[in-house]
Formats: C-alpha cells, sequence, structure tokens
C-alpha cells in the first residue's frame, strides 16, 4: 500500500516504488551522454585489446621458430587479455540492440561474465609480473629462464587469480550470515558495473581488494624490476666501456704515442 500523497490539494495514492527502481536511481552516476561516450571509448580500447591478442596467438601458432620460453610467457599473458576483454563485446551488442540489462537485477551469465573477467584480469596482472621478473632475471643475474620453471608460474598465477575471484563471491555471502541476511553494499559481490558485468558499483571496498590493491601492486613490481634491470644494463655498458679503454691504452702494440 502507497502513502498518500497530496497534489493540487487532492489526496493521491503515491506510486510504488520497486527494489528495482532504487536498485536503478542508485546506479545513475552519468548522463546518458556520457555513458554512451565511456561505452565506446570501453568498445575500442577492448577491440583493439583483442585483436593485438589474437595477432600475438595467431603468430605462435604459425611460426614454430618464435615458440620459445620468452614468447610463451607473452602468449600465455595475451590469452588471458584476450578472455579478460572479450565480454565486452556481447554485452556492447545487446545494449545497441535495446536490451538494457544493468536496469535490473544481474542474472547467473551476468555473475558468470564478472566471475571470468575478474579471473583472467588478475591472471593478466601475474603474468605482467613475472614477465618484468624474468627481464631482470635474465639481464642481472646473467641467467636465463627454462620450461622447468613454466609449472610454478602457472601454479602462482591461476591459483592467485582463483583467490581474488572467490573473495568476491564469498565475502557477500559471510556478510549476510553475520548480518542476519543482510548485505552492506560495500561488500556487495559480482553484479553490474555500469554497463558492464564484473563487480557491483557499491563494493567499493571489494573493488579495492580484489582489484585495486593488486593493480598496484602489479605497477609497483614492474617498475621495481624495470628500474633494477636498466641499472644493471647502464652499469654493465659503463664497466665494459671502461675496460675496453684501458685495455686499448695498455695494449703493447697500441698506435697511441707514448712520451
Amino acid at each position: 500500500m502507497g502513502q498518500n500523497c497530496s497534489a493540487g490539494g487532492v489526496l493521491e495514492e503515491c506510486p510504488e516504488i520497486t527494489g528495482s527502481d532504487n536498485w536503478q536511481q542508485s546506479h545513475e552516476f552519468f548522463t546518458g551522454i556520457e555513458e554512451d561516450a565511456l561505452d565506446i571509448v570501453t568498445m575500442i580500447t577492448a577491440s583493439v585489446s583483442c585483436c593485438g591478442s589474437l595477432f600475438i596467438i595467431l603468430t605462435f601458432l604459425r611460426f614454430e621458430q618464435v615458440r620459445t620460453f620468452p614468447f610463451r610467457l607473452v602468449l600465455h599473458l595475451s590469452i588471458c587479455d584476450l578472455l579478460a576483454n572479450m565480454w565486452f563485446l556481447p554485452l556492447f551488442v545487446s545494449k545497441l540492440q535495446g536490451i538494457e540489462n544493468r536496469t535490473d537485477e544481474p542474472d547467473g551469465w551476468c555473475y558468470a561474465i564478472g566471475g571470468i573477467t575478474q579471473f583472467f584480469t588478475i591472471a593478466g596482472f601475474v603474468w605482467t609480473v613475472i614477465i618484468s621478473y624474468n627481464v631482470y632475471f635474465s639481464l642481472i643475474l646473467e641467467s636465463s629462464s627454462h620450461n622447468q620453471h613454466m609449472s610454478g608460474y602457472h601454479a602462482v598465477t591461476w591459483g592467485v587469480a582463483a583467490i581474488f575471484t572467490a573473495i568476491p563471491a564469498i565475502v557477500p555471502q559471510v556478510s549476510a550470515s553475520m548480518n542476519n541476511g543482510t548485505t552492506g553494499e560495500l561488500l556487495a559481490g559480482y553484479g553490474f558495473y555500469n554497463n558492464w558485468c564484473w563487480i557491483a558499483n557499491d563494493a567499493k571496498l571489494l573493488i579495492i581488494l580484489v582489484y585495486d590493491i593488486p593493480l598496484f601492486l602489479t605497477i609497483a613490481l614492474i617498475c621495481f624490476f624495470n628500474c633494477y634491470a636498466i641499472r644493471g644494463v647502464r652499469s654493465t655498458h659503463t664497466t665494459v666501456s671502461v675496460a675496453g679503454a684501458a685495455a686499448k691504452i695498455d695494449h703493447p702494440y697500441s698506435c697511441q704515442r707514448r712520451s
């Protein structure tokens, strides 16, 4: 039963506001034009990423000479990147067809897409760190990794990705069991993130925990390994240059005039 509302001095029953309406109003962050612009930018970047990943995968399958250990690391990163970005395409097509799934509660398909996107996004972070580590390992420690390390890399990558994918699915259940069946918005799990299926917009704490922290940790590790690799290369180059100059001066058949 709705509440009584006054319109022109006449009492009328207020229209009932459903949970879906409340959900939709709470997710209105952008105007229609801004949402369209964000959708276009997202689709362009996702499409370019998928094309680049497909090119690397097809190159690996086509040319046997590139199937080296370093390229295999790049291949795994490309596979993760492809599987993390390809799900934007059907959602964008649905929107072009006038299907606005985000105006209602997410279904099982959206939960599945959110979990897959999260899993391969985190896996891509880990593969990026592994590639940076191998660059550092090869240049600074003057050694090279071989295929025997690949099983360990797989274990770390898929294990970390599984943990950070399970957290958004488990935390809401735990929160609901501790709060008489209610889940706080900050800990809501998978759902609609603007127009896409990922972690719900309101789940700010979860987004920080399972995406922002891994992202910044990945950036920090990449900068660490790359900075030390560049410093090592410069140090080696300087040492070789000084040694070469000294050898040229001290050579008994040097053409330089001696006093």
